[in-house]
């Protein structure tokens, strides 16, 4: 006789609770990716404090002009604000599982890809941020202290 196999699956109604419940958590992540757009607020402006990395120095002329080589890219303050704090020119957007951040300011794009007379000073976020988005994220999932949905 040939051996067989039964499987058994006890409480099945709460595991499909459970599986329902990640379900509707993983397509609702406005909660962790509003957060996440927090701190890649915060480290917008930590780029501006510390000038890059990586950013060219401003040209000669623009020094001359502006009497001063810093900071890079704040010459009103138009531009950081938008890409440091929510509102004003601030344009954050959550749609589903997609956070996209950006500027109204109409000039802010060139800096980050920079043109042909300019050199691009991208935003860049530092790793330990990556990081702290992805926690935020499996966090919302699921309670890491005891394995239970949240």
């Amino acid at each position: 006789m040939a051996p067989q196999v039964r499987v058994n699956v006890l409480g099945e109604k709460i595991v499909q609770r459970n599986l329902n419940a990640m379900a509707a958590q993983a397509v609702n992540m406005r909660g962790p990716l509003s957060d996440a757009a927090d701190l890649v607020l915060q480290s917008n402006e930590l780029s501006f404090n510390v000038e890059g990395p990586g950013w060219a120095p401003l040209a000669d002329s623009t020094v001359q002009r502006r009497g001063s080589a810093h900071p890079i890219l704040e010459h009103s303050g138009r531009m950081k604000r938008s890409l440091t704090r929510r509102g004003g020119e601030s344009r954050i957007r959550i749609q589903g599982d997609l956070l996209s951040i950006g500027s109204k300011v109409p000039y802010a794009a060139f800096h980050q890809t920079g043109t042909r007379r300019m050199p691009a000073r991208p935003l860049q976020m530092t790793e330990s941020t990556k990081r702290r988005i992805v926690e935020l994220c499996e966090d919302r999932l699921a309670d890491k202290g005891n394995g239970r949905i949240t």
